[in-house]
């Protein structure tokens, strides 16, 4: 009886714990500043580094749950320029031109689809408040997506004469284990041609070293990760 009793109070408190942790944002704050300089949208986008997308293992309660078995990250926030200032009947619309596939968007605070997620609108009205959207995905790799940001109606029509603002957010999922760099749970031939692949292509996710370069550095460190295995 001690036992099964020990046994159902550690279930639970672990289970309790993991309802009870909110969804980790992935690291500081990177915010894209949005305002409007006469009839032309900015958007001042200064982070030219990939976010790392992370799968914590973790599940969440209520809406939140959409993140449960993914890797996200929520660094990336809209912040509005000092002295933003909008036409009479104008919003701000954050529309997603284009993304990598597999790419999944839910929006900061209700967690709700967003940018195409589940047949959800591209686009959606700013109201100006800094938001941390959470973005996610579920296979390795390297993932962008290419924002518009316009001036628009209360319908999302974009206002004649206002030309539009875009920046580009970058994210990389690296494996768990770096020796099984195709992530398929072994170890072998593939995985060095999944790596050489991704440096020949100038993907970021080859940068092992994290200096900012595909280098002989980034094939030695595989090279050591692949010796260590798994």
């Amino acid at each position: 009886m001690k036992t099964h009793t020990t046994t159902v109070l550690a279930v639970l408190a672990t289970a309790g714990s993991a309802l009870a942790q909110a969804p980790q944002m992935g690291g500081p704050m990177r915010h894209v500043m949005l305002g409007l300089d006469g009839d032309r949208v900015m958007a001042m986008n200064p982070h030219n580094e990939a976010m790392e997308l992370r799968n914590y293992g973790e599940t969440y309660p209520g809406a939140a749950s959409v993140l449960d078995g993914t890797a996200y990250n929520a660094q990336y926030g809209w912040m509005a320029m000092g002295g933003l200032s909008l036409p009479a009947g104008a919003s701000i619309w954050i529309e997603l031109e284009s993304a990598t596939d597999g790419l999944m968007v839910y929006r900061g605070g209700t967690f709700e689809p967003i940018h195409g997620t589940d047949d959800s609108a591209m686009a959606f009205m700013w109201d100006g408040r800094m938001l941390h959207n959470w973005w996610a995905v579920t296979e390795v790799g390297s993932y962008e997506a290419d924002i518009v940001i316009y001036l628009g109606d209360a319908a999302g029509t974009p206002i004649s004469g206002y030309q539009a603002g875009r920046t580009t957010l970058r994210w990389i999922y690296r494996p768990t284990c770096v020796a099984d760099f195709n992530d398929d749970g072994a170890v072998n031939v593939f995985d060095f041609l999944a790596f050489q692949n991704a440096f020949d292509g100038g993907d970021a996710i080859a940068d092992l070293d994290a200096d900012g370069d595909l280098t002989l550095f980034d094939f030695l460190a595989f090279q050591t990760a692949f010796d260590g295995g798994c």
